[in-house]
């Protein structure tokens, strides 16, 4: 619910748009687990974190255009490449 809230902010409000839907749903659940609204911790927060968050991320990687961060990053993907394969 929270989520539909914030992209309706984004589309709704420029000052939302600016600063992205993701942004906005993040700050409002810091707020609404700080004043205890939602709870900080659950089973269902596990559920997430165990089975959706690796599942989303290849479904998001599947539409990067790999020839677009090439020509824009050009040498320092190949130096953050190279940092990610030395710390493994």
């Amino acid at each position: 619910m929270w989520a539909s809230a914030s992209i309706y902010l984004e589309q709704l409000y420029s000052w939302a748009a600016e600063i992205s839907g993701a942004f906005v749903a993040l700050i409002g659940a810091i707020i609404l687990s700080n004043t205890g609204i939602i709870p900080k911790a659950s089973p269902v927060y596990d559920a997430v974190w165990t089975f959706i968050i690796p599942l989303a991320i290849p479904l998001l990687l599947f539409h990067v255009n790999i020839k677009r961060i090439w020509q824009e990053s050009g040498r320092l993907l190949i130096i953050c490449v190279n940092y990610i394969g030395q710390s493994l």
